[in-house]
């Protein structure tokens, strides 16, 4: 009877063991997908604040050259003769060609 009682409680203290190491790996999961996650949203923010930049600079830039929508989509019209305008670039004027670079022998 008492040796029963001995490995019933021996059984009872692997058992809570295990589930301490359990909970143990559980915690350091958790631990790491918390930082993963913190990492992520970091790493977001820094993108996004980034796009904000080169948004900022894009538009700066299009009205220092004096290019803003309203006259893009009116030079389009103009151009093309129709309400959907070109696919050509805004920066391009159309009298000049792209020139490659040709290797000569």
């Amino acid at each position: 009877m008492l040796l029963a009682r001995i490995e019933e409680l021996d059984e009872k203290l692997r058992r809570k063991t295990r589930e301490i190491e359990e909970e143990g790996t559980l915690l350091e999961r958790v631990e790491a997908l918390t930082c993963e996650l913190r990492d992520e949203r970091a790493k977001r923010n820094r993108v996004t604040e980034a796009y904000k930049r080169l948004k900022s600079q894009h538009v700066y830039l299009r009205r220092k050259v004096g290019i803003d929508d309203d006259n893009v989509v009116e030079q389009n019209k103009f151009e093309s003769g129709s309400e959907f305008g070109s696919r050509q670039s805004p920066m391009v004027e159309p009298g000049i060609a792209l020139i490659s670079l040709v290797t000569v022998w």
